[in-house]
């Protein structure tokens, strides 16, 4: 995986408690994420927190720009395919 190889550590959400995830994104310095629910996340990030969006598709949901807006963190969206 690119971003394990680049010091990155692979989280899987459906076996954190949401607490936990939420403890995760507030003092994360760096995220990477999928776009969908996972990247809801970004709501609790600070300010600092720089994302990456990994995106399938050629638009991304508004729900996840507000999110990022809110949060005021610093989002790069990547189009990629598997």
């Amino acid at each position: 995986m690119l971003f394990v190889s680049k010091g990155y550590v692979a989280l899987h959400p459906e076996n954190i408690p949401l607490e936990q995830q939420i403890y995760i994104a507030m003092t994360a310095k760096h995220i990477a994420a999928t776009v969908g629910s996972v990247s809801h996340v970004s709501i609790f990030a600070n300010a600092n927190t720089q994302m990456i969006l990994l995106n399938k598709i050629d638009w991304c949901y508004q729900h996840q720009l507000l999110a990022d807006h809110l949060a005021e963190t610093q989002v790069v969206l990547c189009r990629y395919s598997s």
